[in-house]
């Protein structure tokens, strides 16, 4: 490419990477680059119409006299656990031209919260405390109570200002969808943070049976808008030797684990999401935990003790594997224990530890997202990636910051899709966010336009 137009597209990028961030909204993206190439053309096309005697209207004319957006939207078809929006606003922000000031409210008590400046906090590299070892994501098939509320006033805007989003229930955002990363690289989520000039919505980490949470070095990397998102993984105990049953769990064997720290996060009280036992139809291939039934048990007797024992900030993740949904759904415990449905998919492109071939998000994410979008009783719940992540693609070096770049407008047609917690990590895989300055460029993009 030559000189000049590398220089035009840099400063195109930067254009769309600052209007993305203030608006926080994946749809916002995309109007941020159509507003660009508007700015410079309309004024191109009126110094044509005056020699041809032809009115020009610019982009907000004719969707302020048609009183709507022209943003081509998918629905939601469901019913999903969400702050409700105002009723002429779509479920992604897209604002009414007109009308009164209004609220995004949600049953439970309203907690004032600060709306997110656009810009991350002040991070800072922080050495951690030795916490539970990731899993190991070089064989995924790419295939496939009462909790807190936080509201903010949402005033109706104008035709060219999108309503800011809220957090409802559960966290679960009006609109867009809340960022999220794992990283183990050096210096963890706060360095990533600060490459990528913003912060993260939801910050995953994983722990071991006997870890109790959350630590201070785990609340190092929160910002104002930042919740923390744990895996428990109670699969083990005396070191990883012993392997614990589920039906163990159920008789209360395990009580004095769950209260100790169910008095840890009563003590945080500050909104945390948490999955017990993830991937749990991957972990149990060989039945060596017990049954689904076993499993189900199990959860209910955890969630429920907990509850019982004052952690009601709590907010439940049930998170499979990467494969079929319905290899996994036997595992479910119920909407009256699980606020959120995730799973893990992941683009394994030609790396040997996952040789899946190349994907795009909507490959690797639409079979088990029709599934839990249309069938009851998951249909009910908003959906995350619990993890994703994708590679380079072999010969084509703009491949993964393509990929990237695709997301926005991928995720907008998966309206109950209201999370993505990216796995940053070279384990198994090259999932890296910088396995490339191109690809870590995309992925500073791609989180920058989520809400």
């Amino acid at each position: 490419m030559p000189q000049g137009g590398r220089r035009f597209r840099a400063h195109s990028r930067r254009v769309i990477s600052r209007r993305a961030r203030s608006s926080r909204c994946f749809h916002c993206a995309q109007r941020a680059r159509r507003s660009f190439v508007e700015r410079l053309g309309t004024p191109l096309l009126a110094l044509l119409a005056l020699g041809m005697g032809v009115a020009v209207f610019s982009t907000a004319g004719p969707r302020a006299l048609s009183g709507a957006w022209s943003d081509s939207v998918v629905p939601s078809t469901t019913s999903v656990e969400s702050a409700p929006t105002p009723a002429s606003a779509s479920s992604w922000g897209v604002a009414p031209p007109t009308g009164a000031p209004t609220t995004i409210a949600s049953a439970a008590p309203e907690v004032p919260v600060a709306p997110w400046s656009g810009a991350g906090p002040a991070v800072s590299v922080v050495p951690t405390e030795p916490a539970a070892a990731a899993p190991d994501h070089g064989a995924h098939s790419g295939a496939q109570g009462t909790v807190p509320t936080a509201t903010v006033p949402v005033p109706l805007a104008s035709p060219t200002t999108p309503v800011p989003c809220s957090i409802g229930h559960a966290l679960i955002p009006s609109c867009g969808v809340l960022t999220g990363l794992y990283s183990d690289t050096a210096g963890g989520v706060p360095a990533r943070q600060a490459q990528v000039g913003h912060a993260f919505n939801l910050v995953h980490l994983y722990k071991g049976t006997t870890d109790t949470f959350p630590t201070a070095s785990d609340l190092a990397a929160l910002g104002s808008d930042t919740a923390l998102y744990v895996d428990w993984d109670t699969y083990y105990a005396n070191g990883g030797r012993a392997k614990i049953r589920w039906r163990d769990i159920a008789a209360g064997e395990w009580n004095p684990m769950i209260d100790a720290e169910a008095a840890q996060l009563a003590a945080y009280g500050q909104p945390i999401m948490v999955s017990v036992m993830h991937d749990m139809e991957l972990t149990n291939s060989n039945g060596a935990f017990g049954t689904p039934q076993d499993f189900v048990a199990a959860w209910r007797t955890v969630v429920m003790r907990m509850r019982a024992d004052g952690a009601t900030n709590v907010i439940w993740v049930w998170e499979m594997g990467g494969e079929q949904a319905s290899n996994a759904v036997a595992y479910y415990p119920g909407n009256d224990v699980v606020d959120w449905i995730a799973w893990d998919p992941y683009n394994g492109g030609n790396c040997p530890r996952d040789p899946s071939g190349w994907g795009t998000f909507a490959q690797i994410t639409a079979s088990n997202y029709a599934f839990f979008a249309s069938t009851a009783p998951y249909s009910a719940k908003p959906l995350m990636l619990g993890e994703f992540g994708t590679v380079e693609q072999s010969g084509n070096a703009a491949a993964k910051e393509g990929w990237f770049d695709s997301v926005p407008a991928q995720a907008s047609a998966e309206p109950n899709l209201k999370a993505l917690v990216y796995f940053d990590s070279s384990a198994g895989c090259n999932w890296a966010v910088d396995s490339s300055s191109a690809s870590l460029l995309g992925f500073a993009s791609m989180t920058a336009a989520g809400y």
